[in-house]
């Protein structure tokens, strides 16, 4: 059964996790939870937050991005971080995408469960929510700028009850990517990628240490 985060239950838990994000939090899952447990799904719905975190350069970024002539004016009214989704999501860059197959592949390795590989039934589903991602400059004397994730997962039984949850997130301060101007995502757009997907490698690694 699959708990959805729509609705006030989503905005509650969007505005917890946040005051939450300069730290790790986990509920963890019961010796006698873990018996009956000895195969899991992951959730391929990944479900994010709508609007992409962005704190950087202002309107350079539609410059960055090629935007001229008459579109420079229809560029204006688009919010900076906006512009940046708008940019990764047409070169096929999807921050779900980045967080279920980087979770996939850390609960793998780490050996502490069964991850199903096929629509089989099984005794539990972990879902998976992206509850910040985007960029920011590291510090106020840069303009460069690093990836910001937050991930959280929840593994839920067949009754739809939440028996272990843990969430992480990569911030400016031990960035493991290195900061990157607009002008170089523009150029290289996989780089967005590679940076989201060096924050969510680590993140997945912690939490899946924490199961």
């Amino acid at each position: 059964m699959y708990i959805s985060l729509r609705g006030t239950r989503f905005i509650c838990l969007l505005a917890l996790l946040f005051l939450l994000s300069a730290c790790a939090t986990t509920q963890n899952l019961s010796d006698e939870d873990r018996r009956k447990i000895s195969v899991v799904r992951i959730n391929s719905n990944v479900q994010k937050v709508p609007a992409m975190y962005y704190l950087g350069p202002g309107t350079g970024i539609f410059f960055a991005f090629g935007a001229i002539g008459g579109a420079v004016a229809a560029a204006a009214s688009v919010e900076p971080g906006k512009a940046l989704q708008e940019f990764a999501e047409k070169n096929g860059i999807f921050i779900e995408k980045i967080a279920f197959q980087e979770i996939d592949t850390a609960l793998r390795q780490s050996g502490k469960l069964k991850v199903s590989d096929s629509g089989e039934a099984t005794a539990a589903t972990i879902n998976v929510l992206v509850y910040q991602y985007g960029f920011s400059i590291p510090h106020g004397f840069s303009s460069n700028l690093v990836p910001v994730v937050a991930i959280r997962c929840e593994m839920v039984d067949a009754a739809g009850k939440v028996i272990w949850s843990a969430n992480d997130t990569v911030l400016t301060l031990k960035n493991p990517a290195a900061p990157m101007s607009l002008e170089a995502m523009r150029d290289n757009p996989k780089s967005i990628e590679d940076a989201w997907r060096s924050a969510a490698r680590r993140i997945a690694g912690n939490i899946a240490r924490a199961l």
